[in-house]
């Protein structure tokens, strides 16, 4: 029983902590989702002279510059030694390839 209380208690906490906690943009959200796709957002956009609001962003990350962008951000942080092993830069890579139409 005490158990329960604590477990409904801690949700009780983690819900009201979340309701406080600021809202995250489209370009956060990325950020801490993907380094490497912000970067190449961010190459994007340098290359442009623009910068893209949180309701554009979405609609380029399905453009043909960005998705070279983001190959040659993936190419540039893979290339280094210290990522090696990470789960991105495995040749199998974490996920199969994604299919573009």
């Amino acid at each position: 029983m005490k158990a329960r209380y604590l477990i409904l208690l801690s949700m009780a906490v983690s819900c009201a902590a979340s309701a406080m906690a600021p809202t995250l943009t489209t370009r956060g959200a990325l950020k801490a989702v993907s380094p490497i796709a912000a970067d190449a957002l961010a190459k994007v956009e340098a290359r442009r002279h623009i910068h893209f609001s949180d309701a554009e962003i979405e609609a380029e990350l399905h453009s043909a510059e960005y998705r070279k962008a983001y190959e040659s951000a993936l190419h540039e942080f893979c290339g280094k030694p210290e990522n090696a092993q990470v789960l991105a830069c495995l040749p199998s890579g974490p996920f199969p390839p994604p299919v573009h139409s």
